[in-house]
């Protein structure tokens, strides 16, 4: 019988030239976003925005419509938070949606959108985030002069 030398490609090494790794190792997922750090002074709001800014700004955009980056590349669009128009609700259409329908939309994801699941955040990122996006939802009251948000008008 007779041995026969296979010469990697790789000089010897395996795992396709990537180091000493073995050939046919599996390497774990790469995370496609790096956690938020965690700052033990933030105030849950002030998380939640960080959550979003590292998240979801680059769709949704930072404060509104004119500021999302990614908005030409993605259909359908992105949400207009500052709009108050919402899918995936339990609640009437035309109304504001709980805090648990924008939690389950953040977890799950928008079906058939561009828009992924958020399960790889912590839960209370994912709360946090939500309760930022409700400081979004805001229109400029003409008589007062002022922003007003939707959901402190509406109490909640």
């Amino acid at each position: 019988m007779r041995a026969i030398q296979i010469r990697l490609a790789d000089g010897g090494r395996g795992g396709g030239g990537r180091g000493g790794s073995r050939p046919g190792a599996r390497r774990p997922p790469r995370r496609t976003t790096r956690p938020p750090q965690a700052n033990k002074t933030e105030t849950p709001l002030e998380r939640g925005k960080r959550v979003y800014e590292q998240n979801c700004a680059g769709c949704h955009g930072n404060e509104g419509p004119r500021e999302r980056p990614g908005l030409p590349y993605i259909y359908p669009r992105p949400r207009d938070f500052s709009a108050g128009f919402f899918k995936l609700t339990s609640t009437p259409q035309g109304s504001l949606p709980t805090d648990e329908d924008l939690l389950r939309t953040i977890t799950n994801g928008m079906p058939g959108s561009a828009m992924p699941s958020w399960e790889l955040l912590s839960e209370s990122d994912r709360r946090d985030a939500a309760a930022y996006v409700k400081t979004l939802v805001r229109f400029f009251d003409e008589d007062e002069k002022k922003w007003v948000n939707r959901f402190e008008l509406e109490g909640r």
